[in-house]
């Protein structure tokens, strides 16, 4: 059996297609980002696609308990409860807080109370905690 031009073209668009269906699952789900999910399953880095019912949703509030500060890099790692105002299951997190100085204060294992918006690029900045 003979291959042809149009069947290697047909392969081509099909592996095409399979590849960017595989690439774009995760996005469609909401599941990039540096997340733990209840089930304790973590997820990569950057939280730059996980904009729960999308940008009408200016920000929401949420409690959790901060497992590790990263004060020069201006970073919060939480394990934060369910937060419905963006769709999100009870997780642990890392954030960007939207001025460093706000980590002042702030200690390892203490239970805090935060806000989160969305930036832009649809990555969440904590912009209150307490």
């Amino acid at each position: 059996m003979k291959t042809t031009t149009a069947d290697l073209k047909r392969i081509v668009k099909g592996t095409l297609g399979v590849a960017l269906m595989l690439l774009t699952v995760p996005l469609a789900l909401g599941q990039s980002g540096d997340m733990r999910h209840g089930d304790g399953m973590l997820h990569g880095e950057g939280m730059q696609q996980m904009q729960g019912r999308g940008d009408a949703v200016r920000g929401a509030r949420g409690e959790g308990e901060i497992l590790s500060l990263d004060r020069a890099a201006g970073k919060v790692k939480l394990r934060h409860g369910p937060m419905p105002d963006l769709d999100w299951p009870p997780m642990t997190m890392r954030f960007h807080v939207q001025d460093p100085s706000m980590l002042e204060g702030l200690q390892e294992g203490q239970t805090v109370r935060f806000e989160v918006h969305m930036r832009p690029d649809g990555s969440p900045t904590i912009t209150h905690i307490e």
